[in-house]
Protein backbone atom coordinates (compact mmCIF):
# COMPACT_ATOMS: atom_id res chain seq x y z
CA UNK A 1 0.00 0.00 0.00
CA UNK A 2 1.23 3.73 -0.85
CA UNK A 3 0.22 6.85 0.79
CA UNK A 4 -2.18 9.13 -1.03
CA UNK A 5 0.06 11.78 -2.52
CA UNK A 6 -3.22 14.09 -2.69
CA UNK A 7 -3.96 13.32 1.26
CA UNK A 8 0.01 14.88 1.70
CA UNK A 9 -0.86 18.00 -0.14
CA UNK A 10 -3.92 18.22 1.96
CA UNK A 11 -2.29 18.31 5.44
CA UNK A 12 -1.87 22.40 4.47
CA UNK A 13 -5.72 21.96 4.73
CA UNK A 14 -6.04 21.65 8.47
CA UNK A 15 -7.09 18.76 10.77
CA UNK A 16 -9.57 16.71 8.12
CA UNK A 17 -6.11 16.34 6.12
CA UNK A 18 -3.83 15.46 8.94
CA UNK A 19 -6.42 13.09 9.96
CA UNK A 20 -6.01 11.05 6.56
CA UNK A 21 -2.60 11.13 6.51
CA UNK A 22 -2.37 9.41 10.01
CA UNK A 23 -5.02 6.68 8.66
CA UNK A 24 -2.40 5.95 5.91
CA UNK A 25 0.31 5.31 7.94
CA UNK A 26 -1.44 3.54 10.58
CA UNK A 27 -2.66 1.43 7.68
CA UNK A 28 1.21 1.28 6.23
CA UNK A 29 2.13 -0.03 9.81
CA UNK A 30 1.62 -4.40 8.81
CA UNK A 31 3.48 -3.89 5.81
CA UNK A 32 6.30 -2.35 7.20
CA UNK A 33 6.99 -4.52 10.24
CA UNK A 34 4.82 -7.31 9.74
CA UNK A 35 1.67 -8.40 11.90
CA UNK A 36 3.37 -11.68 13.10
CA UNK A 37 6.40 -9.37 14.52
CA UNK A 38 4.28 -6.82 16.39
CA UNK A 39 2.47 -9.85 17.97
CA UNK A 40 5.54 -11.69 18.81
CA UNK A 41 7.18 -8.31 20.58
CA UNK A 42 3.65 -8.42 22.84
CA UNK A 43 4.18 -11.79 24.20
CA UNK A 44 8.17 -11.61 24.40
CA UNK A 45 7.43 -8.51 26.83
CA UNK A 46 4.50 -10.44 28.75
CA UNK A 47 7.33 -13.07 29.04
CA UNK A 48 9.96 -11.38 30.36
CA UNK A 49 7.64 -9.43 33.03
CA UNK A 50 6.61 -13.60 33.44
CA UNK A 51 10.16 -14.50 34.61
CA UNK A 52 10.91 -11.47 36.70
CA UNK A 53 7.88 -12.54 38.98
CA UNK A 54 9.31 -15.90 38.90
CA UNK A 55 12.39 -15.79 39.81
CA UNK A 56 11.20 -13.63 43.30
CA UNK A 57 9.05 -16.61 44.04
CA UNK A 58 11.47 -18.86 46.55
CA UNK A 59 11.60 -22.09 45.29
CA UNK A 60 12.61 -23.89 48.36
CA UNK A 61 10.02 -24.43 51.10
CA UNK A 62 11.22 -24.86 55.02
CA UNK A 63 8.66 -26.21 57.29
CA UNK A 64 8.85 -24.32 60.19
CA UNK A 65 12.16 -22.47 59.67
CA UNK A 66 12.08 -20.41 62.64
CA UNK A 67 10.94 -22.49 66.07
CA UNK A 68 10.81 -22.32 70.08
CA UNK A 69 12.40 -25.89 71.42
CA UNK A 70 13.31 -27.23 74.60
CA UNK A 71 16.56 -29.60 74.73
CA UNK A 72 17.50 -32.29 76.84
CA UNK A 73 19.26 -31.72 80.13
CA UNK A 74 23.25 -31.72 79.31
CA UNK A 75 22.40 -32.73 75.28
CA UNK A 76 26.00 -32.78 74.74
CA UNK A 77 24.78 -32.95 71.01
CA UNK A 78 21.38 -32.09 70.01
CA UNK A 79 19.78 -32.29 66.45
CA UNK A 80 17.38 -29.90 65.38
CA UNK A 81 15.52 -31.26 61.84
CA UNK A 82 13.69 -29.29 59.18
CA UNK A 83 12.31 -30.72 56.49
CA UNK A 84 12.37 -28.71 52.98
CA UNK A 85 11.08 -29.11 49.73
CA UNK A 86 12.06 -28.12 45.99
CA UNK A 87 8.75 -26.08 44.62
CA UNK A 88 10.00 -25.15 41.77
CA UNK A 89 9.97 -26.70 38.13
CA UNK A 90 14.09 -26.83 38.22
CA UNK A 91 16.95 -28.73 40.48
CA UNK A 92 17.98 -26.90 43.62
CA UNK A 93 21.23 -27.56 44.75
CA UNK A 94 22.23 -26.43 48.51
CA UNK A 95 25.41 -25.55 48.01
CA UNK A 96 26.19 -24.19 51.42
CA UNK A 97 24.82 -24.03 54.52
CA UNK A 98 26.70 -21.11 57.36
CA UNK A 99 26.17 -21.24 60.84
CA UNK A 100 27.39 -18.77 63.38
CA UNK A 101 29.64 -20.35 65.63
CA UNK A 102 31.58 -23.32 65.75
CA UNK A 103 29.21 -25.19 68.76
CA UNK A 104 27.00 -25.95 65.45
CA UNK A 105 27.60 -27.99 62.50
CA UNK A 106 24.51 -28.28 59.67
CA UNK A 107 23.84 -31.27 57.09
CA UNK A 108 21.54 -31.55 54.09
CA UNK A 109 20.59 -34.49 52.44
CA UNK A 110 20.12 -34.63 49.89
CA UNK A 111 22.09 -31.86 48.58
CA UNK A 112 20.41 -31.56 45.90
CA UNK A 113 16.56 -31.87 45.15
CA UNK A 114 14.76 -32.63 41.92
CA UNK A 115 11.68 -30.84 41.05
CA UNK A 116 8.79 -31.48 43.62
CA UNK A 117 11.12 -33.63 46.18
CA UNK A 118 11.97 -33.23 49.80
CA UNK A 119 14.82 -33.24 52.16
CA UNK A 120 16.32 -32.18 55.64
CA UNK A 121 18.74 -29.84 56.75
CA UNK A 122 19.75 -30.87 60.31
CA UNK A 123 21.82 -27.92 62.94
CA UNK A 124 23.55 -30.00 65.68
CA UNK A 125 23.98 -28.48 68.38
CA UNK A 126 26.71 -28.83 71.15
CA UNK A 127 24.81 -27.24 74.49
CA UNK A 128 26.81 -28.39 77.17
CA UNK A 129 27.70 -26.38 80.06
CA UNK A 130 25.10 -23.87 78.58
CA UNK A 131 21.75 -22.19 80.70
CA UNK A 132 18.78 -20.07 79.76
CA UNK A 133 17.90 -19.65 76.17
CA UNK A 134 19.71 -19.30 73.19
CA UNK A 135 19.28 -18.50 69.58
CA UNK A 136 20.52 -20.83 66.86
CA UNK A 137 20.93 -19.35 63.50
CA UNK A 138 21.89 -20.43 59.91
CA UNK A 139 21.69 -19.33 56.25
CA UNK A 140 20.65 -22.14 53.42
CA UNK A 141 22.62 -20.74 50.05
CA UNK A 142 21.49 -22.29 46.94
CA UNK A 143 23.32 -22.96 43.59
CA UNK A 144 21.71 -19.86 42.55
CA UNK A 145 23.03 -17.63 45.41
CA UNK A 146 19.47 -17.23 47.32
CA UNK A 147 19.32 -17.39 50.53
CA UNK A 148 17.00 -18.91 53.17
CA UNK A 149 17.21 -18.35 57.32
CA UNK A 150 16.23 -21.05 59.63
CA UNK A 151 17.12 -20.52 63.92
CA UNK A 152 15.41 -22.01 66.84
CA UNK A 153 15.09 -20.49 70.09
CA UNK A 154 16.64 -22.87 72.60
CA UNK A 155 16.26 -23.50 76.14
CA UNK A 156 19.01 -24.76 77.46
CA UNK A 157 19.34 -26.75 80.54
CA UNK A 158 22.74 -28.08 82.08
CA UNK A 159 23.14 -29.46 85.69
CA UNK A 160 26.34 -27.49 86.15
CA UNK A 161 28.00 -24.09 84.56
CA UNK A 162 31.53 -23.71 83.48
CA UNK A 163 33.17 -20.07 83.80
CA UNK A 164 35.14 -19.33 81.22
CA UNK A 165 33.62 -22.37 79.11
CA UNK A 166 37.37 -22.82 77.47
CA UNK A 167 40.60 -21.37 79.11
CA UNK A 168 43.57 -20.32 76.26
CA UNK A 169 46.51 -19.22 76.31
CA UNK A 170 47.72 -16.85 73.44
CA UNK A 171 51.36 -17.14 71.33
CA UNK A 172 53.59 -15.14 73.73
CA UNK A 173 52.08 -15.54 77.18
CA UNK A 174 53.49 -16.68 80.17
CA UNK A 175 52.38 -20.24 81.05
CA UNK A 176 50.69 -18.81 84.30
CA UNK A 177 47.84 -20.25 86.27
CA UNK A 178 44.49 -19.81 85.24
CA UNK A 179 41.07 -20.99 86.12
CA UNK A 180 37.49 -22.55 85.59
CA UNK A 181 34.94 -22.03 88.14
CA UNK A 182 32.60 -24.85 87.99
CA UNK A 183 28.82 -24.76 90.05
CA UNK A 184 25.98 -26.39 90.23
CA UNK A 185 22.61 -25.08 88.77
CA UNK A 186 20.63 -26.34 91.42
CA UNK A 187 18.46 -28.47 89.12
CA UNK A 188 20.09 -31.42 90.80
CA UNK A 189 22.28 -31.95 93.56
CA UNK A 190 26.25 -32.91 92.72
CA UNK A 191 29.01 -34.65 94.34
CA UNK A 192 32.24 -33.65 92.28
CA UNK A 193 34.38 -35.84 93.47
CA UNK A 194 37.51 -36.07 90.47
CA UNK A 195 38.94 -33.72 87.78
CA UNK A 196 42.38 -35.34 85.51
CA UNK A 197 44.04 -33.67 82.93
CA UNK A 198 44.46 -36.12 79.41
CA UNK A 199 47.75 -34.88 78.86
CA UNK A 200 50.22 -32.67 81.00
CA UNK A 201 48.74 -30.21 82.52
CA UNK A 202 49.15 -29.89 85.98
CA UNK A 203 45.84 -29.72 88.12
CA UNK A 204 44.82 -28.24 91.31
CA UNK A 205 41.52 -28.36 92.84
CA UNK A 206 40.31 -25.34 95.59
CA UNK A 207 37.11 -26.29 97.07
CA UNK A 208 34.42 -23.48 98.27
CA UNK A 209 32.86 -23.39 101.05
CA UNK A 210 29.55 -23.74 99.08
CA UNK A 211 29.60 -27.98 97.87
CA UNK A 212 28.03 -27.23 94.59
CA UNK A 213 30.72 -25.34 93.24
CA UNK A 214 34.63 -25.91 92.96
CA UNK A 215 37.52 -23.74 91.09
CA UNK A 216 39.67 -25.40 89.06
CA UNK A 217 43.74 -24.14 88.61
CA UNK A 218 45.42 -25.00 85.21
CA UNK A 219 49.13 -24.26 84.62
CA UNK A 220 49.45 -25.61 80.71
CA UNK A 221 51.96 -27.88 79.98
CA UNK A 222 55.29 -27.39 79.60
CA UNK A 223 56.62 -26.15 75.86
CA UNK A 224 55.75 -24.22 73.29
CA UNK A 225 52.03 -23.05 72.56
CA UNK A 226 50.45 -24.47 70.20
CA UNK A 227 48.92 -27.18 73.07
CA UNK A 228 46.02 -29.01 73.19
CA UNK A 229 44.68 -30.87 76.66
CA UNK A 230 41.30 -31.47 78.29
CA UNK A 231 40.17 -31.51 81.42
CA UNK A 232 37.85 -34.72 82.60
CA UNK A 233 35.30 -33.80 85.68
CA UNK A 234 33.35 -36.10 87.32
CA UNK A 235 30.08 -35.65 89.22
CA UNK A 236 27.20 -37.61 91.24
CA UNK A 237 23.72 -36.94 90.96
CA UNK A 238 22.74 -37.40 94.04
CA UNK A 239 19.65 -39.70 94.63
CA UNK A 240 20.30 -41.60 91.20
CA UNK A 241 23.92 -42.57 91.65
CA UNK A 242 24.53 -41.37 87.79
CA UNK A 243 27.42 -40.49 86.89
CA UNK A 244 28.30 -37.11 84.91
CA UNK A 245 31.10 -36.19 82.71
CA UNK A 246 32.29 -33.04 81.28
CA UNK A 247 35.19 -32.26 79.23
CA UNK A 248 36.85 -28.87 79.76
CA UNK A 249 39.43 -27.50 76.67
CA UNK A 250 42.30 -26.07 77.70
CA UNK A 251 44.03 -24.73 74.60
CA UNK A 252 47.51 -22.34 73.47
CA UNK A 253 47.66 -20.88 70.36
Amino acid sequence: MQIDALAVRRHRLGSVAEITILAAITALMPDMFGADNVSATAQNTDARMHNTVASNTPRLAIAQPHREIELPIDGQESDIVYSCKNVSDNTIEIREIKTECDCTQAFVIPSALEAGQSGEITLRFRAKFRNGTELIRAQVITDRNETYDISASAKLRSYVEVIPRILQWRKGEKHVAKEFIVSSTGLAKLSFFRVSAVKDSKVEIQRSKDPATIRIHVTPPAGEIPFRDILVVSAVVEGSNETKLYDLPVNGD
